[in-house]
């Protein structure tokens, strides 16, 4: 009974991400020990928000494992304060955020790529910068991956895509659609039962996709 006036959601109840605020809002380190090698001022003039740290110890690693920045650029060597970490370098970092968590984005930041010890490194990582390096292709390269991460446009266009694919009928097509956005906007699990009563039949590609939309609105519009 009550069911009749609930409110019925499509993807244009998710607002759209906007690159300026989308800069605003994702959190990017840069750790190398030598400041001069990144355009720390030069980027943050651009609208990014960016932090720069000389060298990792124990209190930086734990922010890092925290997942307290969504991009991290980091250099191979040179970055880890022994003392207090052992010997390690930037591979060793790496390898470590990335068993923690597989989504951690790192880009490789080193002069070092036709080093064929270090080439685990440069395969792990999601991205590379090759020093020297110059500010405009950095800015084009950071608002392209944050864009294809992070841009709720990009991943609305994905569940379209791959629901289409699969749906033909218009109303059940705006079942799915409320579906999803009312699990994102209500804060539950997506309901994959019901998706596949709607029709669809593969629901891998919408759940994957549904967990990164669900975590991006949570931080466009909660932090």
């Amino acid at each position: 009974m009550f069911g009749f006036f609930d409110k019925k959601y499509t993807f244009a109840d998710i607002p759209l991400s906007d690159i300026n605020d989308l800069k605003k809002r994702i959190k990017i380190v840069v750790i190398d020990d030598n400041k001069d090698s990144f355009p720390i001022e030069t980027m943050q003039d651009f609208g990014f928000t960016l932090e720069y740290w000389k060298i990792i110890d124990s209190k930086k690693l734990k922010r890092l494992e925290n997942n307290e920045f969504d991009i991290i650029i980091l250099d191979i060597e040179g970055v880890v304060e022994i003392t207090e970490l052992g010997e390690k370098d930037g591979l060793d970092i790496l390898k470590s955020l990335k068993n923690k968590n597989s989504k951690q984005i790192i880009i490789a930041f080193s002069g070092s790529t036709y080093d064929v010890s270090k080439g685990e490194f440069w395969k792990i990582t999601d991205d590379f910068l090759k020093k020297p390096i110059n500010a405009f292709d950095t800015k084009e390269m950071l608002e392209e991956i944050i864009l294809s991460h992070y841009s709720i446009n990009n991943l609305i266009n994905q569940l379209k895509q791959i629901i289409n694919k699969q749906i033909d009928n218009p109303k059940e097509i705006e079942k799915i659609e409320n579906i999803i956005v009312k699990a994102i906007k209500e804060e539950k699990n997506l309901d994959i039962v019901k998706i596949i009563k709607a029709g669809i039949a593969d629901t891998s590609g919408i759940m994957t996709i549904f967990v990164t939309l669900n975590e991006v609105y949570k931080k466009l519009n909660y932090e």
